[in-house]
């Protein structure tokens, strides 16, 4: 039983798998563009945080100053080395899951030592500072693993269609890059 064929039974699992998908690459994509920036291809991770993106299932918006030709590039370059294993590129620090799981982290734990303990202020002030500490360091952890377990997957089954400057749904400047489904089939790995 192939993907294809799974993906048919379920109404809405290729569009969530292309989310998934198109997530991974807009992380790989920006790490390549940093790279490119920085004009060095090393084993570490370099960001300069002028770059951002928003992942949807048909591709991704990247903001930032960045040309078409150099984002097309970036991505379609990205694209193959996920495919061919550096599957790092597509996890990144400064994604919203992250964000998102320390807020629901600290809100947890801070909820629940205000539920649990006296209600004494000290008790409540202590408790709510433990419960911050705690979070701000289980969240990266939590993140990144949610990151590579639920909100990424590596875009075996992508390729990018175009790169065109665009306008997002709030009115800013952005840049997408469309991708598209390839079938099992189809698909042809870079060498």
């Amino acid at each position: 039983m192939d993907f294809d064929w799974f993906a048919q039974q379920l109404p809405g699992w290729r569009e969530w798998v292309m989310l998934r998908q198109a997530h991974a690459l807009e992380h790989a994509t920006v790490w390549v563009l940093n790279e490119m920036q920085a004009q060095t291809v090393s084993t570490s991770r370099w960001d300069d945080g002028n770059l951002g993106g928003l992942a949807t299932d048909r591709g991704f918006y990247l903001y930032g100053t960045v040309e078409v030709p150099q984002l097309n590039r970036a991505a379609r370059c990205a694209l193959r080395r996920l495919q061919q294993g550096d599957w790092q590129l597509a996890l990144h620090p400064r994604c919203g899951t992250n964000t998102l799981v320390s807020l629901v982290v600290a809100a947890s734990l801070t909820l629940g030592t205000s539920v649990l303990l006296p209600r004494s202020p000290l008790a409540q002030l202590v408790g709510m500072g433990t419960a911050l500490t705690l979070a701000t360091q289980l969240a990266p952890e939590l993140g990144s693993w949610t990151q590579q377990h639920l909100t990424t997957e590596i875009p075996f089954n992508l390729q990018v269609a175009r790169v065109f400057p665009t306008v997002d749904l709030w009115g800013r400047t952005a840049h997408f890059v469309q991708v598209e489904w390839c079938d099992s089939a189809r698909l042809k790995f870079a060498s």
